[in-house]
C-alpha cells in the first residue's frame, strides 16, 4: 500500500483588507495561473467543474510558442469537489482525474483571522500518479512542496502589486462579451471573459459582489 503524502503550506499575504482581492484571484484561477499553471477552461469555480491543467516549464518567463500555441507541460485534469466562499474565507478543493502527474486532492484556501492579517493555506493528500513520479519518491514531494511555494508566493505578489497601483477610474468601454465596463484598475490577470452577454456579473452562476467586479478588456481580466 502506497504511503499519502501530506502537505501543508501557509503563507501570511497582508493585512485583511485585501481579502475580496484574494478572493477573486483564488475563485477564477489566477493563483494557479500567477504560479505558471495554465487552466482550460478558465471559468469561476464552481462544483463538479473539470479543468485541464498545463505547466510552463520556463516560468517565470513566458511560455515559447510554436505555430500561435504555448508549449506547456500537461499536468492533467482535476474536478472541483468542494468550493468555500464565505464572509472571512474562499477557496476550494479538486480531486485528480485519472492521468494526473498526483493522484489525490489539494485545497486553496484564503482566509481572515481574529488579528487582522490575511492568510493562504494550500493543503494536499496524494500519491504520485505517474510511473516517473512514482519511481522519484522524495523528489516528487520536493516538487509538490515548490509548486504549493510558488502558488502562495504568486498569490502575494498579485496583491502586492495591486497595493501599489492605485486604482484609475475606467469607464466606456464594455466587456468582449458585451457586459458593462464600468470598473477600477486594481489586478489584472490574463484570463477569458466569463460574463453572460448583456449582464454585470462575469459569471455563469450571477453577479460578482459589487466589491469585487470582474470584467474583460481586450483579454485581460480586471478586479475592482
Amino acid at each position: 500500500m502506497r504511503t499519502m503524502n501530506q502537505l501543508e503550506h501557509h503563507l501570511d499575504l497582508g493585512p485583511a483588507h485585501l481579502f475580496p482581492l484574494a478572493r477573486e484571484a483564488v475563485l477564477t484561477w489566477a493563483l494557479q495561473e500567477s504560479a505558471g499553471v495554465s487552466v482550460r477552461p478558465a471559468r469561476r469555480v464552481r462544483h463538479g467543474q473539470v479543468v485541464d491543467l498545463r505547466l510552463n516549464p520556463l516560468w517565470p518567463t513566458s511560455p515559447r510558442r510554436l505555430r500561435g500555441r504555448d508549449l506547456t507541460v500537461p499536468v492533467g485534469s482535476c474536478v472541483i469537489v468542494r468550493v468555500v466562499d464565505e464572509p472571512d474565507r474562499a477557496g476550494f478543493t479538486y480531486r485528480t482525474l485519472p492521468g494526473h502527474l498526483e493522484a489525490g486532492e489539494e485545497t486553496f484556501l484564503v482566509s481572515t483571522g481574529s488579528d487582522g492579517r490575511l492568510g493562504v493555506t494550500i493543503t494536499a493528500e496524494s500519491v504520485p500518479g505517474h510511473p516517473l513520479l512514482k519511481a522519484a519518491g522524495p523528489v516528487a514531494v520536493m516538487g509538490q512542496s515548490m509548486m504549493a511555494r510558488r502558488y502562495a508566493e504568486g498569490l502575494r505578489r498579485l496583491l502586492a502589486a495591486s497595493a501599489s497601483r492605485p486604482g484609475q477610474a475606467r469607464r466606456g468601454w464594455a466587456c468582449s462579451c458585451g457586459c458593462p465596463g464600468v470598473s477600477r484598475l486594481s489586478l489584472q490577470v490574463r484570463l477569458p471573459c466569463t460574463s453572460r452577454p448583456g449582464t454585470h456579473g462575469c459569471e455563469q452562476g450571477g453577479p460578482v459582489p459589487p466589491s469585487s467586479d470582474i470584467h474583460d478588456r481586450n483579454g485581460i481580466i480586471i478586479f475592482n
